[in-house]
């Protein structure tokens, strides 16, 4: 999924206090704000711990300016669920309403989908109204209320996905026979050939009513190319080239040639990043134009941490690369290889990392500590909210934030780059 959506978390059991500049990066200019360790604003407590052998257990969920906290037995356990929100800088319940026990909870702007493999409900995100539950289960959802849902099969194994009004349940328009959703962009949805059937042209449609805005030109075989989308635009490889779309008329902006295809696609604001599958390289192609501006060995560049702020890791280490240059500007070495560490969540102005029960910011343009806390345990879920680190911690839900935003009361008064 993606987004809100989305905090890359690994298993955590190492601290990160004594992260230092890499041997080699060079000196490191000062840091973006002072060192300075935040305080608990507030608690909650919750049915996360309960007696040995009850299948009660906890998700955190984050966006709209609130943290989502579903309290459920497992879906395979008799019970049921509670779904809360809770205003993230002062820990108020703003509502709360009883739900099934589901696997996956999925935030959007509209509404909150709980799902399984055999059902989907969907809660109002403002008032926390159960608008509907139903049979199925969940593809997607998009940030307008629209829920793409797999229906149970058919007695002749046929599976059928309908999109759904987020609000009454009703059923806007059904994917055609031998399509799949291979995105959801925006206000659009693209159809890819169905698993087992040839492939085809890929289709966009409108995500109210299912009409085709327009079609890809060529067969689009979605075990071997890609989709991608950003904005108003949408990108699709083959095994020759990465071609740039309007999402909106279907026109083709360009089409760079790439040797040997790409096995992954990363998209910035100005450049987008395709990885090769001929000689194991990065080519960073440029937005506007196409023009390549310039490739590196796929080993130099590591891994993704953050596209929103120009974060890479490898092995060892997180580091800066520009991506209209494709140079390391800083790097800083993580602890016991790395292996250890959560990259909880980055913006323009900080890094937030974990490892066991230490979390520590950094400036993403110097990567520089800007404060490390040290919990009292290995938090079960972290994230960052309206500037405030939410963290769960056994059977209670703590909110931190930095010394001087403490007295702050209202998620709309969080002043930039507390976290």
């Amino acid at each position: 999924m993606i987004p809100v959506r989305a905090i890359a978390t690994l298993a955590a059991v190492a601290t990160l206090g004594g992260l230092a500049p890499a041997a080699g990066a060079g000196p490191t200019p000062p840091g973006d704000g002072p060192v300075r360790e935040p305080v608990e604003t507030w608690s909650t407590e919750i049915a996360c711990a309960p007696p040995a052998g009850s299948q009660r257990t906890c998700t955190l969920g984050f966006g709209n300016g609130a943290v989502y906290l579903f309290e459920h037995d497992r879906p395979d356990a008799p019970g049921q669920g509670r779904l809360r929100s809770l205003d993230p800088v002062t820990g108020v319940e703003q509502w709360s309403v009883d739900t099934a026990p589901a696997e996956r909870l999925t935030v959007s702007h509209e509404v909150i989908v709980l799902g399984d493999k055999t059902h989907v409900e969907v809660v109002d995100a403002e008032s926390g109204t159960s608008n509907f539950t139903r049979s199925g289960r969940l593809v997607e959802v998009n940030d307008y209320g629209v829920v793409l849902v797999e229906s149970p099969p058919a007695a002749d194994g046929a599976r059928s996905i309908e999109a759904v009004d987020g609000t009454t349940g009703a059923t806007r328009w059904t994917v055609e026979p031998g399509f799949d959703v291979g995105a959801v962009c925006r206000d659009i949805v693209v159809l890819v050939s169905a698993a087992g059937t040839p492939p085809r042209p890929f289709e966009v449609v409108e995500h109210h009513t299912g009409v085709t805005r327009w079609s890809g030109e060529e067969p689009f075989d979605p075990m071997t190319d890609m989709l991608r989308c950003n904005g108003p635009w949408l990108y699709t490889t083959d095994r020759e080239a990465l071609t740039e779309w309007d999402s909106v008329v279907g026109w083709l902006n360009w089409e760079t040639p790439i040797d040997g295809g790409a096995t992954a696609v990363e998209i910035y604001r100005d450049v987008a990043l395709v990885s090769g599958s001929a000689d194991d390289t990065v080519t960073a192609v440029k937005r506007e134009t196409g023009e390549v501006v310039w490739s590196q060995p796929a080993d130099v560049l590591g891994a993704v941490v953050s596209t929103r702020a120009r974060l890479r890791r490898d092995d060892s280490t997180v580091f800066v690369v520009p991506p209209l240059t494709g140079e390391v500007t800083d790097r800083i070495e993580l602890p016991d290889g790395g292996d250890s560490v959560r990259f909880v969540a980055a913006s323009e102005c900080r890094l937030v990392v974990a490892s066991g029960p230490t979390v520590t910011t950094f400036g993403v343009r110097d990567l520089v500590e800007t404060w490390s806390l040290v919990l009292e345990e290995t938090p079960g879920d972290i994230g960052v909210a309206s500037g405030t680190l939410v963290v769960r911690l056994g059977d209670r839900v703590l909110g931190y934030r930095s010394p001087a935003d403490a007295g702050i009361t209202a998620s709309d008064a969080t002043p930039p780059c507390t976290f």
